[in-house]
């Protein structure tokens, strides 16, 4: 062992290694400065370590196998004959030390300074607010975690189409904020709620079940903008902090890391460094850039339509043209694609999204937003296991992201994990108990397991948090007519202040429930026109127009066009049992027997759902599958669809007259 270290003692291999690991730790250290100054990818820096890496073990062989000496570089003498050396290679190796010393010393102040300076800014200026210690004491009055809501940033400015500036400062610091792990912040959605409505802060707070509020105004004129900005401690109404900033449009970004930095300091008794890194980070360095982007997040806060939706694509897209590795604009971009998709159910959007949630996480991994996008999308095509990893990470991330609790907890649903998917819609509810879309996903929840009574209540909850917004009607009257409540359902979705295609094509449903095929063919229309690649209402089109007298001819095209909506559905999600009981009927009221068989065989491997038995039955029926048929139609009557929707089905009919039928629809189950 002793001649062994000699060895290598002589052959300097040592040395090599010491100077090998200074050098290596230099270069480190000079790529850690100068890749993110010229945005040189991720992959680059870390490019660099595995090669430094490699090379190790490469040059201590070369240093046993080579020599260098005041001739040059030769072969090491295999009978150990020493070679005269200087003593240069140790002097090297002392300068190379003592800059390394140097440089690390240099960094520690560097970040010392760097702590102080963002500690003096976000003190107030002026002398007539509080001082440091009243910062530290409200700190310490301070909940376990300290919570506030940002409220849209009022508008100051001379014309309304400079609204989408305050809403983008708003929703910016709510991002920020909310990826600090110190913090719970509510979200945009449900303070929009409150936007010129004359409401006190302290009922603004108990609604949202936070302490606090920040809220402030803009005014922009010729390239100049004007901030104020405050907190304020909402049950008490002690002003906490407040700032003006009177900058050039081109600040903007700077203004937001100083509002959520003053945010930090004033609420959050200890901050994190990985919280304070979120605080200071830039979505982009381009201000066109970013401002596309807030004109593209003003349009996504609009009711779902067409030329709204198309608008903040094309924004985003813009943005991204001026800075491709805009992470934040590709995510909106997913998202605006991804709204499309629900909307208008065309596949190239739902393609489009995905491309651009991938692309989005692939700038920046740290993006919460985008992990949630993607949950939806795997969610969508039926990649369940996907969605949930997506969204456990989202949530690991951000823990206060409703949407990714209320995501994760359909997905549950979806794989009929019922405890967890419940346990997790109260974990959201806790979150955000005073944003409507907890209510109505739990109301959906409820629905799906037929427990109506619940599922109206939250629906009315919905309905009262977002009055201007038909969604709770909507979902008040597609409940009411589960129940075969059909007058009620009527009058819910005609008290609906936003008309959209589910209202429109539900409706449309109560009418042919009814027997009036006239009118309910006249809102499946009006529901196409919103969403032209809709199955669903061009199918119940399709049974509207063949009980109306000389319109088999409409109803077969209808039928037809409902086929080839669905088949792109079922492309994307093969596992969509709905899409595929609705396609069986769909072909076999086209005529196509053998496809509708094969469409059928494939349903109840899926599910044991009361509405996939009730198409199975009218299926059957029209296949000439009697003892199918009742067979489904036991079935459906057993997982509790309603027996008023079964006997006012024109499809059924031909079965009211028989004893049976009475039996299954008519008896208390």
């Amino acid at each position: 062992m002793a001649n062994l270290i000699a060895e290598l003692k002589q052959r300097n291999v040592f040395k090599v290694a010491t100077i090998y690991v200074v050098v290596s730790w230099l270069i480190l250290q000079v790529v850690t400065v100068v890749f993110p100054v010229f945005e040189i990818p991720d992959w680059a820096s870390r490019l660099v370590v595995l090669l430094l890496g490699l090379g190790f073990p490469v040059a201590l062989v070369l240093a046993w196998a080579f020599d260098l000496t005041p001739d040059g570089i030769k072969w090491q003498n295999k009978t150990g004959e020493h070679h005269v050396h200087t003593h240069a290679w140790d002097w090297i190796l002392a300068v190379l030390l003592v800059v390394a010393i140097g440089l690390l010393v240099t960094s520690e102040i560097d970040k010392w300074q760097a702590s102080n300076a963002e500690q003096a800014l976000s003190r107030p200026a002026n002398d007539n607010r509080r001082d440091d210690r009243d910062v530290a004491a409200s700190a310490e009055e301070s909940p376990a975690q300290a919570s506030i809501a940002v409220l849209p940033f009022d508008n100051l400015s001379s014309g309304s189409q400079e609204d989408y500036v305050g809403d983008g400062i708003a929703d910016e610091l709510l991002g920020v904020l909310g990826r600090i792990t110190e913090l719970k912040v509510a979200s945009r959605t449900s303070t929009a709620y409150f936007r010129n409505k004359d409401i006190d802060n302290a009922e603004i707070a108990n609604t949202l079940q936070v302490d606090n509020i920040l809220s402030g105004s803009i005014r922009s004129t010729e390239g100049r903008i004007r901030v104020t900005a405050a907190i304020d401690k909402a049950h008490t109404g002690q002003l906490l902090w407040t700032e003006t900033y009177d900058r050039r449009f081109e600040d903007l970004l700077d203004i937001q890391i100083e509002i959520a930095g003053a945010v930090a300091a004033a609420i959050v008794p200890v901050l994190s460094p990985s919280s304070r890194s979120q605080i200071e980070s830039r979505p982009t360095t381009s201000i066109e850039a970013y401002d596309y982007y807030l004109r593209g997040q003003d349009y996504l806060r609009r009711p779902s339509e067409a030329s709204t939706l198309a608008g903040a694509i094309g924004l985003f897209e813009k943005a991204i043209e001026i800075d491709p590795r805009f992470a934040e604009a590709h995510a909106g971009r997913c998202n605006a694609n991804l709204r499309n998709y629900e909307f208008s159910r065309r596949s190239e959007f739902f393609q489009t999204a995905e491309i651009a949630c991938h692309r989005a996480l692939t700038l920046d991994g740290s993006l919460w937003e985008v992990r949630v996008a993607l949950g939806n999308l795997y969610k969508i095509n039926g990649q369940l296991d996907r969605a949930i990893t997506e969204l456990e990470a989202a949530i690991e991330q951000q823990p206060n992201a409703v949407n990714a609790y209320i995501t994760l907890a359909t997905v549950y649903a979806a794989q009929n994990r019922l405890d967890e998917a419940e346990a997790t819609f109260k974990k959201a509810e806790k979150v955000e108990s005073g944003f409507w879309g907890v209510h109505r996903a739990i109301g959906h929840f409820y629905y799906d397991q037929s427990r109506y009574a619940e599922a109206i209540e939250r629906y009315k909850r919905v309905a009262e948090l977002a009055p201007d917004n038909g969604i709770g009607q909507d979902n008040l009257g597609n409940t009411y007519l589960a129940i075969g409540e059909l007058e009620l359902a009527e009058q819910s979705f005609n008290a609906s202040p936003l008309p959209s295609r589910w209202l429109y094509s539900n409706r449309g449903l109560v009418y042919y429930y009814q027997g009036k095929f006239a009118e309910a063919a006249a809102d499946q229309l009006k529901a196409i026109a919103l969403a032209p690649d809709e199955h669903r209402a061009w199918g119940r089109l399709g049974d509207a127009y063949r009980f109306m007298s000389g319109r088999e001819e409409d109803a077969l095209t209808a039928y037809q066009t409902a086929i080839r909506y669905a088949e792109q559905e079922l492309a994307i999600n093969p596992t969509d049992w709905d899409s595929l009981v609705r396609t069986s009927m769909y072909y076999v009221l086209s005529g196509d027997i053998n496809k509708a068989r094969k469409q059928l065989d494939k349903v109840f491997a899926l599910t044991d759902d009361g509405t996939a038995y009730y198409f199975a039955t009218i299926t059957s029926l029209h296949l000439g599958d009697t003892e199918r048929t009742w067979q489904y139609l036991q079935e459906t009557v057993e997982r509790g669809f309603s027996k008023q929707l079964i006997r006012s089905d024109p499809d059924l009919a031909a079965l009211r007259n028989n004893s049976e039928f009475d039996t299954l629809t008519l008896a208390e189950r």
